[in-house]
């Protein structure tokens, strides 16, 4: 850096924190991602989304710290608890079952 300007380096933390996506991210268009249950680490990853609505797809819950922090963060939460389908003759999700979930 040239004498007299501070290059401003972000903590390491803070950076792992931005990098840190869930699980099977990824983005399906936009505004609307994909991902595996999120763990504390993947929050504020979460955050830098603007997220207002999270459908769970699984009959599991997310933890209850992830939970806790959706709703401060005023995500609504809805939650299908769908079988996990592993065999190709189920049918996918339909998407009426999606804008019920969502409506």
């Amino acid at each position: 850096a040239a004498a007299g300007v501070a290059m401003h380096k972000p903590s390491a933390s803070l950076a792992d924190a931005l990098l840190c996506p869930p699980p099977k991210f990824g983005q399906v268009e936009p505004s609307v991602f994909r991902a595996a249950f999120p763990r504390s680490e993947s929050l504020a990853h979460l955050r830098l989304l603007g997220l207002r609505t999270a459908l769970n797809l699984s009959r599991e819950l997310p933890a209850q710290d992830v939970l806790a922090w959706f709703e401060a963060q005023g995500v609504r939460v809805a939650h299908l608890g769908i079988a996990v389908w592993t065999h190709p003759s189920v049918a996918p999700i339909s998407a009426e079952l999606v804008n019920a979930a969502l409506s």
